[in-house]
């Protein structure tokens, strides 16, 4: 990017061009992305040590799956749903 003589004098008067603000925000969308894509690798398909893997629910294992789920009456149980739309 090119500074010109009244960019310089926007930004020392407080003023912020178009093409600056445009930029900044292009910056910190960046971020934000590399921020979601480092959280989304680091945990994605993994479980804390100690735990089971997380399982994808098909038609295949759906029975086994209910029984583990009955099976665990005692305690507390969470299914969690995700759709891609």
């Amino acid at each position: 990017m090119v500074l010109f003589p009244q960019i310089i004098a926007g930004l020392i008067a407080g003023r912020v061009s178009m093409q600056m603000q445009k930029a900044k925000y292009a910056l910190l969308f960046a971020a934000v992305a590399v921020v979601a894509l480092f959280l989304g690798w680091y945990f994605w398909g993994s479980a804390p040590r100690g735990q089971p893997a997380l399982p994808s629910l098909t038609p295949a294992n759906f029975e086994h799956f209910k029984q583990e789920f009955d099976n665990t009456a005692d305690r507390a149980r969470l299914v969690l749903l995700l759709s891609p739309t």
